[in-house]
């Protein structure tokens, strides 16, 4: 279990191209207070404050537009968006 107190960005892509990015977007990297467990997190990723990433089991699989689930592990892939307060866990 990973939990980040505040903003890491250390593996993006590009950063200057960040300071003209949407506002309302969450900058790259993964945002103050997260907790993060069982997941892969790509390059220029943006993880708003507060989100929760937990396990799910072996089995599991799912996609949406900004993350997947194979075998289990949750994946951020590379350029998502997940705002603040996202959960992504096992109901």
């Amino acid at each position: 279990m990973i939990s980040w107190p505040s903003s890491s960005a250390a593996d993006a892509d590009y950063y200057t191209a960040d300071l003209l990015a949407d506002p309302s977007l969450p900058p790259i990297g993964i945002g103050p207070n997260c907790h993060i467990e069982s997941a892969i997190v790509d390059k220029n990723a943006r993880l708003g404050a507060e989100v929760v990433i937990r396990p799910f089991p072996l089995e599991a699989e799912m996609a949406t537009d900004n993350w997947v689930i194979q075998d289990g592990i949750v994946v951020i892939p590379k350029d998502a968006v997940l705002p603040d307060g996202t959960r992504i866990e096992k109901e």
